[in-house]
C-alpha cells in the first residue's frame, strides 16, 4: 500500500475563483483551523508560527477568506432578514423620543461587527436609522477598520447589534466569551441582538450544543424572538429584557466541557471568565496599539 498523500492548502489565484462554493467553504474552514492553531502557540514557537503564516499566505489570506465569506453569505442575505425584522418592530424608522408624542422619533443605533460587504448600510439608508459597520480587515471605504474587543464604544447605546459569522472566527473560547459579554454591555434595553454561527460549531463541537448556546443569551435575559435553524446557519434573534443585564449576568464557567457531541472535530466553545478583562483580550488591545503606534 502506498503512503497517503498529505493534504495541500488551498491555493487561491484570483478573485474568480471564488464563484466555487465548495472551494469558498474549503477556504474558511481552512483559515479558521489555521488562525485557531497560531493563536494557540507560544510566542517562542516562532518556527511553528511561521509555518502557519506560510499556509496562511497559500490559501490567500484574510482577503481570500472574506472573498470567500461574500460567497457564502450571498446565498442567505442575513441583511436582508435583519432589515425585516427591524421593519418588523418599527426600529427601522428610528425610535420614539416621546411615548406621547409618536411622530417623534430620533435614529435607532445599529452596529453591524464583522461586516464583509454594505448591505446592511444599504438597507438601513431606507429607514431612520444611523449604523456603524466594522470589520477587523474593511473591504469598503463605507466600513471602518477596526477590532470589535478593543475599540470603543458607549456602553448601553445600540438599539441593535448584528454579529453574523464572526464568533466562529474569534480564535478561543475566551474571548468569544469576552464578545458576548461586551455585545450585551454594549445593548439598550429592548435592544436587538442577531447572531448567525455555522450550524457545524454546535453539532460537531464536544464542548457546546444547539441547547446549551442558547441558554447562553436566555442567561444574558434576552427573549428569543426567532431561533432559525438552515443546513448550514444557525440564526439567533434576541430582544434584551428589562430585567438583562450589562454583560455580568452570563453564567460563569466553561462552557467547553462537556456540552455537545463528543469526539466531535470542530473546537468551538465559550467560556466567561470571573475577571473583567481575559489575558487575550489584554494582548488583543496591546497588539491594536502597538499597531496604532506604527502607522
Amino acid at each position: 500500500m502506498g503512503k497517503k498523500k498529505s493534504k495541500k492548502p488551498v491555493p487561491i489565484k484570483s478573485s474568480s475563483a471564488m464563484k466555487s462554493r465548495t472551494l469558498a467553504r474549503k477556504i474558511t474552514t481552512k483559515f479558521h483551523q489555521l488562525t485557531s492553531k497560531k493563536h494557540a502557540l507560544k510566542e517562542s514557537d516562532s518556527e511553528a508560527i511561521s509555518r502557519i503564516e506560510e499556509e496562511l499566505i497559500e490559501l490567500g489570506g484574510r482577503d481570500a477568506y472574506q472573498k470567500a465569506s461574500q460567497l457564502n453569505t450571498s446565498i442567505f442575505s442575513t441583511s436582508k432578514w435583519v432589515w425585516g425584522k427591524l421593519s418588523l418592530t418599527g426600529k427601522a424608522f428610528g425610535r420614539k423620543v416621546n411615548a406621547s408624542k409618536p411622530k417623534e422619533r430620533t435614529p435607532s443605533k445599529v452596529l453591524e461587527i464583522g461586516a464583509i460587504n454594505t448591505q446592511l448600510l444599504d438597507f438601513t439608508a431606507k429607514g431612520l436609522c444611523e449604523t456603524r459597520a466594522i470589520d477587523i480587515n474593511s473591504q469598503s471605504p463605507r466600513i471602518e477598520e477596526a477590532n470589535f474587543l478593543s475599540a470603543d464604544f458607549e456602553p448601553g447605546a445600540q438599539d441593535a447589534i448584528v454579529c453574523s459569522m464572526v464568533l466562529n472566527c474569534v480564535p478561543n473560547a475566551d474571548l468569544r466569551g469576552e464578545m458576548i459579554k461586551k455585545i450585551d454591555r454594549l445593548m439598550n434595553v429592548r435592544g436587538d441582538v442577531f447572531v448567525v454561527v455555522p450550524l457545524l460549531c454546535l453539532t460537531q463541537s464536544p464542548h457546546i450544543n444547539k441547547e446549551s448556546y442558547e441558554t447562553i443569551w436566555k442567561n444574558l435575559g434576552y427573549e428569543l424572538r426567532e431561533v432559525r435553524v438552515t443546513p448550514k446557519l444557525h440564526m439567533i434573534w434576541g430582544v434584551k429584557g428589562k430585567g438583562g443585564g450589562n454583560g455580568d449576568a452570563a453564567e460563569e464557567g466553561d462552557w467547553r466541557v462537556g456540552k455537545g457531541k463528543m469526539g466531535g472535530r470542530n473546537t468551538f466553545g465559550i467560556n466567561f471568565s470571573k475577571d473583567k478583562e481575559s489575558g487575550d483580550t489584554k494582548k488583543e488591545k496591546e497588539k491594536e496599539m502597538k499597531k496604532s503606534a506604527k502607522k
